[in-house]
């Protein structure tokens, strides 16, 4: 049957429509809350700048916040289902048709064959037919709930509209964080780079907010430059702006170091004191331009004179780029401030690094997120170095490790020069500047294992073959780029070998010519004596000299004096100090009364190849006469002894002392 199809499809449309503004209705205030809850969401996120692990606790309670709209405003009328017979009998309860609509609608689905009147079922669906041509089946529709809610949802999606128009980068940003990116807010101040210790940790253009780790040395300084743009345009020019360092021990201590502007007067000095340091390096060659001294020429060249910068970083390899980074700093210097002016620097030095840290910047309303500085410990050396002295002093003296930096070795002596690494790191170049009254040279040192362990010098080096004195600094730079916290200093000084000593003496002065008085010597030297000699010479009383027939004593009409050796071998180091006597045969002279003998003793040291260095000890006369002068003298002798003991023995009973 058809004469219900119209009266059905309006009940069906009625059925959807209601169906709509069921969902719109719950909908509404889910989609209210979804937006209240984001907006209170940016705003505690916006004034208490959550990190990653705050936003996520904010995002579970969010999500138990919005479940409970759900729960207490939707699903209540999302779960309700209302069939086309329940909306019949709204419309007929709405126009008080009592059941005809409901009957007529299910007499027009299944029509009764077997059971049931067929002309009262014509008759009633006929008489609803007609009676639905009449009705508005849409009548009595309750939009109040509907209206409300969307009118509330529709002022918050304004609101929202509004503040995505007013504020689209931090919207944007608000959804990144969402997401739990580490991106900040818009600031006034914007932090375009952060350099530590030479080292740029941030670039806006890469990674604006998040510094990169870095590692700095142990005991070291840790400087830190941040580049700012509109900085001072945020305090409107009336006051000095500052910031801060936040350091964070990985024991949980805390210190704040202060980040200083520096003033456009400090950045063109500091540029100046570069060019006067480059100037120096070039004038002088002997100057070491490595990162180090990169490092300390002028940190502000990086910023207010880039291409410099560039330059010098070529300069440990190539020092003619010295010249071209001069220019660069005298353009920059020259057209001052220039592009300089565009942006602010600020400075700030942490004094000495004992541990690893963690650490923020903050400069007016901008900050970074927290990154860390990675301790490196310092390269521990042991410098070795072992003195290998001439050939002549002795195995026993050679080789002989030396503790201190202060030498003092023999002339052509060598030094051997090793330095071992104490913890474990290892070195990658290692050389030593020798210094002198007249030139300063670097000599490299060489490995001796694959570790890069153990180094020492080779090859033909002023510690080969010591010759003058110099003083020396050893560097040492590991693979990490750092060097010990200053280098290992020394000095070589010559010591020298001492000339021999000898000494000479006899017991009686006047002898007779027949006599053969005994001399004792005694001769020491530092490495021994290669020569030993007797030198006697007569002198007559009318300065004559007799021959000498004696083979061991030449005799020569015109020989004054004589040379007798008193020792065959040479003597060593172990055997000195020598104690010696001779027997000189006065009679072989053929002297007379009156006649002086002078005896000298000669001293040569030996000094292996090289000529050895002598020394005379002091001259013994004796005087020749008879047999009275020689009892004269002994006698004399004996009083001479006789007074001295009697003053000894006054001096000790402090008899003929005045009170």
């Amino acid at each position: 049957m058809t004469q219900l199809a119209r009266t059905r499809n309006q009940v069906v449309a009625l059925q959807r429509h209601r169906l709509l503004v069921r969902w719109g209705t719950a909908l509404a205030p889910l989609a209210t809350g979804l937006l209240l809850i984001l907006a209170a969401f940016w705003v505690v996120d916006f004034f208490f700048q959550l990190d990653a692990a705050q936003r996520t606790v904010m995002l579970v309670v969010c999500g138990l916040s919005l479940l409970w709209v759900f729960l207490r405003y939707a699903l209540p009328l999302l779960s309700r289902h209302e069939s086309t017979i329940d909306v019949a009998l709204l419309v007929e309860q709405q126009h008080r048709l009592d059941s005809d609509l409901v009957a007529a609608l299910q007499f027009d689905a299944s029509p009764a064959v077997n059971y049931g009147s067929p002309e009262l079922e014509t008759a009633v669906v006929e008489q609803v037919s007609e009676l639905a041509s009449r009705i508005d089946f849409f009548e009595g529709t309750s939009y109040e709930q509907f209206s409300r809610r969307a009118f509330i949802l529709a002022i918050i999606v304004i609101l929202a509209v509004a503040s995505i128009v007013v504020f689209p980068d931090h919207v944007r940003v608000f959804f990144q964080r969402l997401l739990l990116s580490a991106d900040h807010y818009p600031t006034q101040t914007v932090m375009d780079t952060v350099v530590v210790n030479g080292k740029v940790v941030l670039s806006r253009a890469q990674h604006p907010t998040q510094p990169v780790d870095c590692s700095a040395a142990q005991g070291q300084p840790v400087t830190m430059f941040v580049q700012c743009i509109n900085a001072s345009q945020m305090w409107n020019n009336t006051s000095p702006l500052s910031g801060e360092l936040r350091i964070t021990g990985v024991d949980g201590g805390k210190k704040t170091v202060p980040l200083e502007l520096l003033p456009l007067t400090d950045r063109l000095a500091g540029l100046e004191e570069a060019a006067i340091r480059i100037q120096e390096a070039i004038a002088d060659p002997s100057v070491l331009v490595d990162q180090w001294w990169l490092d300390e020429v002028a940190p502000t060249v990086a910023f207010d004179a880039p291409l410099a910068r560039t330059k010098l970083q070529r300069a440990p390899e190539d020092r003619a780029a010295l010249d071209a980074a001069l220019l660069e700093i005298h353009r920059a210097t020259g057209s001052w401030p220039g592009s300089s002016a565009d942006f602010t620097l600020f400075h700030g030095q942490f004094e000495r690094l004992i541990e690893s840290i963690d650490y923020q910047v903050h400069i007016g309303d901008a900050w970074t997120d927290p990154a860390r500085i990675q301790m490196i410990s310092l390269p521990v050396v042991t410098l070795d170095l072992k003195v290998v002295p001439p050939k002549y002093v002795g195995s026993e003296n050679s080789r002989k490790p030396i503790g201190s930096r202060q030498l003092s070795v023999l002339e052509g002596s060598a030094i051997n020069m090793s330095l071992s690494v104490a913890n474990e790191k290892q070195i990658e170049d290692a050389w030593v500047r020798v210094s002198s009254k007249s030139d300063t040279t670097r000599w490299d040192l060489v490995t001796r294992e694959d570790q890069r362990m153990v180094w020492s010098l080779a090859g033909t080096t002023p510690f080969s073959n010591v010759t003058k004195e110099f003083s020396f600094e050893l560097h040492v730079r590991d693979t990490d780029g750092l060097q010990p916290e200053s280098p290992i200093r020394g000095f070589v000084r010559l010591r020298s070998d001492r000339s021999p000593t000898a000494t000479m003496e006899l017991v009686h002065r006047v002898v007779l010519p027949s006599a053969r008085p005994v001399v004792g010597f005694r001769v020491t030297d530092d490495f021994g004596i290669a020569r030993l000699l007797l030198h006697l010479s007569v002198q007559r009383q009318h300065n004559e000299v007799p021959p000498v027939d004696s083979a061991s004593e030449p005799t020569s009409a015109d020989l004054r004096t004589q040379e007798i050796p008193l020792e065959a071998a040479w003597l060593p180091a172990d055997k000195l100090p020598y104690h010696g006597r001779y027997e000189v045969n006065m009679a072989a002279l053929e002297l007379s009364k009156g006649d002086q003998v002078k005896l000298t003793i000669e001293a040569v040291d030996y000094r292996g190849e090289t000529p050895g260095k002598s020394t005379l000890s002091e001259a013994v006369v004796l005087d020749i006469s008879d047999e009275a002068g020689v009892l004269a003298a002994i006698a004399e002798a004996d009083e001479n002894s006789e007074e001295r003991l009697n003053e000894v023995i006054k001096e000790q009973l402090g008899i003929g002392d005045e009170q």
